[in-house]
């Protein structure tokens, strides 16, 4: 059934305005400008122009301020104001973003720009809530700020979108020499506490690896023409540790992405998790946080890594410092 002509006429109203209200929020337009842009909404004549100044009124209505500059004969549309719905809760959780995105943080510029929007469209209740300081803060880790580790982290994020392999070299910490990377799939890049890693996988080696950022050569990556594959898939360590009672009565903390808590107690009290981590790095790394209060079970390939672990730091404190 064909609409009647009046509820046709509110629907050209709105779209113009909505045209109208796009174009000279991306920059400011001249006159002439609007007309080029919008010829079915405007004509170059004085009832366009007499159209266009109605317009206008009804998007300061909106809560948008209406910006005309003299010298250039140009308009604009900046906001000030413009009602939202936020919850407080929906407040409060920005105050707590903007408070934990602090200098020096991954996105932290990008983030509190977008935060700085946002708070010009609050209204003036909401302004004043969002500008407490928050009762909850999450405190990241400042991140690696050197300029050759900011080139390679734009590449390699540069390669991921674009879905393409690349050629590198890499450095390890635990090594003397550097290693070739001709062929690898980046897959993803993370940060966690204070450096950037990044998932790749070794089509040469047909597994994956984690890689800090810090430790790849500058300049050695190359984008390469061909095409991820998206072939790899997580191979996780799998393992069993012992937590002891004075832990385990305080709850397990999740501190691996697969954890499985036997609640039968063993000879000595305490629980037994079976985890996984992506790493044995990750896995003994984790469990030295418990200090004496956790032992690695099985496998015996990674029990024997941290005994050794263990051993070396038993003589690196056996010594007497001067």
């Amino acid at each position: 059934m064909k609409k009647p002509s009046s509820d046709a006429s509110a629907y050209q109203v709105v779209d113009r305005l909505l045209a109208l209200r796009g174009l000279l929020r991306a920059r400011p337009h001249t006159w002439t400008q609007i007309v080029s842009r919008l010829p079915d909404d405007y004509k170059d004549d004085d009832s366009g122009k007499r159209k266009l100044r109605r317009d206008l009124q009804y998007l300061a209505r909106w809560g948008y301020d209406v910006e005309r500059d003299s010298a250039t004969k140009t308009y604009a549309l900046t906001i000030t104001e413009i009602e939202h719905d936020w919850t407080e809760k929906e407040v409060l959780a920005l105050a707590t973003l903007r408070e934990s995105f602090a200098s020096g943080t991954p996105c932290a510029e990008t983030i509190q720009g977008l935060l700085g929007k946002i708070e010009q469209g609050l209204n003036e209740d909401n302004r004043s809530l969002y500008k407490r300081k928050p009762a909850l803060t999450i405190r990241f880790t400042a991140a690696e700020d050197t300029a050759p580790t900011t080139g390679v982290r734009q590449k390699l994020e540069s390669a991921i979108q674009r879905h393409q392999r690349i050629r590198f070299r890499y450095k390890p910490s635990d090594r003397p020499r550097i290693i070739d990377h001709p062929d690898d799939e980046p897959i993803e890049l993370f940060f966690d506490e204070g450096h950037y890693y990044m998932w790749t996988y070794c089509y040469k080696m047909s597994r994956m690896y984690k890689f800090r950022v810090s430790m790849i050569v500058p300049d050695s990556i190359e984008i390469l023409p061909k095409r991820a594959e998206g072939r790899w898939q997580p191979q996780m360590v799998h393992f069993k540790y012992w937590l002891s009672p004075k832990i385990a009565e305080r709850s397990v903390s999740p501190r691996f992405p697969d954890m499985d808590i036997d609640l039968e107690k063993s000879d000595k009290g305490g629980v037994i998790v079976t985890a996984s981590a992506s790493s044995e790095f990750q896995a003994i790394q984790e469990i030295l946080r418990y200090g004496e209060q956790a032992e690695i079970l099985s496998p015996d390939s990674l029990r024997a890594k941290m005994r050794r672990v263990v051993e070396q730091m038993a003589l690196l404190y056996s010594r007497t410092v001067e």
